[in-house]
């Protein structure tokens, strides 16, 4: 296969952040006058897949960092409401996250093996329930 243009490449960039914020691929099709979805789906991924997978796996990433964030903030709201029942349930809902992070041996930054559901809900409600504030949460070899 032959190396895209610099304007395929932008197209197939743009295409694939389309797809994940959830447009059709008659829209795509529409948007850059392929005759149908069906031609702008073989275009786009099948002329350069390598390209495509490239694009999709990093627009997929990067809106899966922002539902995190979203679902991080949520969180946090939901932890320090004042409201027993909403404390308690979001309390329970981090728990069955957390315990299936343990069950599938997820490695989020570290093994989370070790450390206590208490660490995890307190790193939640100092900063987040993303990865990153996974990471922050001391482990018995990192110095508080």
């Amino acid at each position: 296969m032959s190396k895209p243009t610099v304007q395929t490449v932008q197209r197939i960039k743009d295409a694939a952040k389309r797809r994940v914020d959830g447009q059709s691929w008659s829209a795509i099709a529409e948007r850059y006058g392929y005759k149908d979805a069906h031609a702008a789906c073989n275009v786009l991924t099948g002329e350069h897949p390598d390209e495509w997978r490239k694009a999709y796996e990093k627009e997929r990433t990067l809106w899966l960092d922002e539902l995190e964030a979203a679902a991080g903030q949520t969180q946090r709201e939901l932890l320090a409401s004042e409201d027993d029942r909403v404390r308690q349930s979001a309390a329970h809902s981090l728990l069955h996250h957390c315990r299936q992070l343990r069950a599938h041996k997820i490695e989020v930054k570290g093994d989370l093996t070790h450390r206590s559901t208490t660490d995890l809900i307190e790193a939640a409600r100092r900063g987040g329930f993303g990865t990153a504030a996974l990471a922050a949460i001391p482990t018995e070899d990192t110095p508080e």
